[in-house]
């Protein structure tokens, strides 16, 4: 029983964090931000950062490495 109730917290968490990279009024530090999401391994938030920093040549080093040729 604690298994779907561990999911829904972490996506819980996630979609939290997705609202706040999306919210043009938050106040955050973006390379901070990338160090975080690269720590945790959250896909939406390295990608989302990588082009918010104009990063052009990590984001499609990140695809390479993740073999998403087709995206």
């Amino acid at each position: 029983a604690a298994q779907p109730n561990l999911l829904s917290e972490k996506e819980e968490r996630l979609s939290k964090a997705k609202k706040l990279l999306l919210n043009p009024q938050a106040k955050f530090d973006a390379e901070s931000a990338l160090l975080l999401c690269k720590t945790h391994e959250f896909r939406f938030g390295i990608l989302h950062l990588y082009k918010q920093l104009a990063l052009y040549k990590e984001l499609l080093q990140y695809h390479m490495e993740k073999n998403e040729y087709d995206n």
